[in-house]
C-alpha cells in the first residue's frame, strides 16, 4: 500500500478523473468507460466472461485501452453482484491477483483498501459491502488502470463472506505480456579485392555502413531496425520474433560517389527463419578504371607523397635529431617514423602481412620500398605502392575535399584503399589466413609465380594505389 501511494501525482489524478462518478444516474463502468474514451481515444474492449464465487456473480466487463499525453493506459472493469438474499452475511472483500511483470496500477475505483506483495504476486483487495437484492448499490462496480499496453489473460480472483471459507476463482484480468524470443542476423560488408562475391578472411569490412532489416508479407516489407557496421564492417541486427520472413537491405553505392557498389545484390531475403541467420555478407568491389581516371585527372583531390619521398623519409629519419631538424626535406624523426610504422602494422588486425617488420622497422621498410625485398617482380611493385599509401593514410594524408577553407579527409575512401591492397598483397605473398578459400601464389627460388590469384588483379591493384600515391622525385612533395 505504501508503494501505491508514492505513484506520481499526475497519474493519481488521472485516477480520481477516471473513476469519479454519479451511480445514480448511469452505472459507474458507464461513466468510467466515457471518460477514457473521451479522454483517451479507446481502441480496444475486450468481450464480458463471468464467474460465480460464494454465491456471488463476478463479471469481467472490459478491457479499455486508451491513450494520455502520449502515454499508453490500459484498465480492467468489472462488477460484483451478490445473488444470496438476505438474510445472512454479505460478501465484503473483492481482490484480484496478478504477477509483477504487469507493474503496480496507477488508479483504481473505489479506493483501494489493500496492494500488497508476495514474491512476484501482487494482490488487490477492495472492502466493500455488496448488499442483498434488490439494493440499487447490487451490483457494485470496481476498474483497475496499468500503464502501458496490458494484454488480458486468466488471472485469480476471490470472494469472502465473513463467517464463510474464502473462496477463489478465475477471471479476465491483467497478465504479463508475451515474451517472444530473440532472432539475431549477423553478417558484414567488406571489400570483394578479387571480385568472386566470396568473403576471404583478408578481405576486410567497411565501417559506418547502414544495414536494415524488414519483416515480409507476401511482396511488403515492414521495417524493423538498422544498424552501423562496426569498423571491421561487422553488424548484427536483433529482432523479438517467434519466426518469419525478413529482408536485409545495404546501401547500392558507398563512399557518397560511385568508387565502389555492392554486387551482385544490395538486399538479401531470409524465409521461414526460426533460429539466428549468421554469415551475411555483402560484397563492395571498386571500381578501378574510375578510380584511377579521377585521381590521376584531380577529380579526386589527394594531398599524398610518392614512394621516393618516403624512401628519402626512412632513409634520412635514422640520423640524429639535430641534423634531421637541420635538413629542410626531412619531416620525420627516428620516433615519429617508428611510430608510422608500429600504426601500419596494426592497421587490419586479421591480416598477418603485410606488413609486419622486421626489428629493424626502418630498415625493413625502407627495403620495400627500393624493391630489394620482393626481387624484380608485379609482387614487388606490388608492395612498394602499398607501403606508400599505408604510410600516407598513416600520416594523414590522401583524398580529401573542401568545405569553405577546411580540408576534410575522406576517411572511408582512403581505408577502403588499404583494404583493397591488402587483400591483394597477402594472397600474393601467400601470407593470408589459412581458412581462406584462395590459393596463394607459389614461390619458385625466391621469386613470385602466378597461382589462383591473378595478376591482372595484382597489375590493378599496383595501378590503383600508384594513382592514389602519385610520383615524384626523392624528397620531393
Amino acid at each position: 500500500m505504501q508503494r501505491f501511494i508514492k505513484v506520481n501525482s499526475l497519474l493519481l489524478l488521472l485516477g480520481v478523473f477516471l473513476f469519479s462518478c454519479d451511480t445514480t444516474s448511469t452505472s459507474t463502468v458507464e461513466k468510467s468507460a466515457t471518460n477514457i474514451g473521451n479522454s483517451a481515444n479507446s481502441v480496444n474492449v475486450v468481450q464480458n466472461q463471468t464467474t460465480t464465487i460464494n454465491e456471488a456473480e463476478i463479471k469481467f466487463l472490459g478491457e479499455i485501452i486508451g491513450e494520455l499525453d502520449g502515454t499508453t493506459i490500459t484498465t480492467f472493469e468489472y462488477s460484483v453482484e451478490n445473488k444470496k438474499a438476505t438474510p445472512g452475511p454479505v460478501p465484503n472483500n473483492f481482490t484480484l491477483q496478478w504477477l509483477e511483470c504487469v507493474g503496480q496500477p496507477i488508479a483504481a475505483f473505489p479506493e483501494l483498501h489493500d496492494l500488497s506483495q508476495i514474491d512476484d504476486v501482487f494482490k488487490i483487495q477492495w472492502s466493500q459491502a455488496i448488499p442483498a437484492p434488490p439494493s440499487n448499490e447490487n451490483p457494485r462496480f470496481y476498474s483497475i488502470t496499468f500503464l502501458g499496453n496490458v494484454p488480458v489473460g486468466t488471472v485469480t480472483t476471490s470472494l469472502i463472506r465473513p463467517g464463510t471459507t474464502t473462496s477463489t476463482g478465475s477471471i479476465a484480468g491483467p497478465v504479463c505480456p508475451t515474451v517472444l524470443p530473440e532472432l539475431t542476423f549477423s553478417g558484414s560488408i567488406y571489400i570483394d579485392a578479387n571480385e568472386d562475391n566470396i568473403k576471404q578472411p583478408e578481405e576486410y569490412g567497411l565501417e559506418n555502413i547502414e544495414v536494415r532489416l524488414y519483416s515480409l508479407n507476401g511482396g511488403d516489407e515492414t521495417f524493423i531496425d538498422s544498424v552501423i557496421t562496426e569498423e571491421d564492417g561487422e553488424f548484427s541486427l536483433t529482432v523479438n520474433s517467434s519466426g518469419g520472413d525478413f529482408r536485409i537491405k545495404v546501401p547500392a553505392n558507398k563512399v557518397d560517389n560511385t568508387y565502389y557498389q555492392a554486387i551482385p545484390v544490395t538486399f538479401l531475403d531470409f524465409t521461414n527463419v526460426t533460429e539466428d541467420v549468421e554469415d551475411i555478407h555483402f560484397a563492395y568491389v571498386l571500381n578501378t578504371e574510375q578510380i584511377i581516371a579521377d585521381l590521376l585527372s584531380g577529380e579526386i583531390q589527394k594531398n599524398t607523397r610518392s614512394t621516393q619521398y618516403w624512401a628519402f623519409q626512412l632513409q634520412h629519419a635514422g640520423i640524429n635529431r639535430a641534423q634531421v631538424l637541420r635538413n629542410p626535406n626531412v619531416d620525420y624523426t627516428r620516433d615519429q617514423m617508428n611510430e608510422l610504422l608500429t600504426l601500419i602494422e596494426n592497421t587490419l588486425p586479421n591480416v598477418p602481412e603485410p606488413f609486419k617488420f622486421g626489428p629493424n622497422k626502418i630498415q625493413d621498410a625502407l627495403r620495400i620500398l627500393r624493391g630489394q625485398k620482393y626481387g624484380d617482380s608485379e609482387v614487388s611493385e606490388l608492395m612498394k605502392q602499398l607501403l606508400t599509401a599505408e604510410l600516407n593514410v598513416m600520416s594523414n594524408k590522401g583524398a580529401f575535399t573542401i568545405d569553405g577553407d577546411e580540408i576534410i579527409l575522406n576517411d572511408p575512401f582512403n581505408r577502403a584503399i588499404l583494404i583493397f591492397g591488402e587483400a591483394i598483397a597477402c594472397n600474393a605473398l601467400g601470407t593470408c589466413p589459412v581458412n581462406g578459400p584462395l590459393k596463394s601464389l607459389a614461390t619458385v627460388n625466391g621469386t613470385y609465380a602466378p597461382g589462383v590469384l591473378s595478376f591482372a588483379t595484382v597489375s590493378s591493384g599496383t595501378q590503383t594505389l600508384s594513382a592514389f600515391n602519385g610520383t615524384g622525385g626523392i624528397g620531393s612533395r
